[in-house]
């Protein structure tokens, strides 16, 4: 349970970064280059999103509960 929080917490970090860097070269100045934001936000992040959905359904959250007859 405490290795999923770790990685929701990851997660939500790595996004909330690469939309904070994505918006600031978007509409303000260019930082960095197109490969760094690749390699050092954009992936991580989409590893960490699929490393949490991935402990998420192995736990069984996303299951569908049947209702009672």
């Amino acid at each position: 349970m405490k290795d999923k929080d770790g990685w929701l917490s990851a997660s939500l970090t790595l996004t909330l970064a690469s939309a904070i860097l994505w918006f600031i070269e978007k509409f303000f100045v260019k930082i960095f280059t197109s490969d760094f934001e690749v390699m050092v936000l954009y992936f991580p992040t989409i590893l960490s999103i699929l490393i949490y959905v991935f402990l998420v359904k192995k736990e069984g959250r996303f299951k569908v509960k049947e209702k009672p007859a």
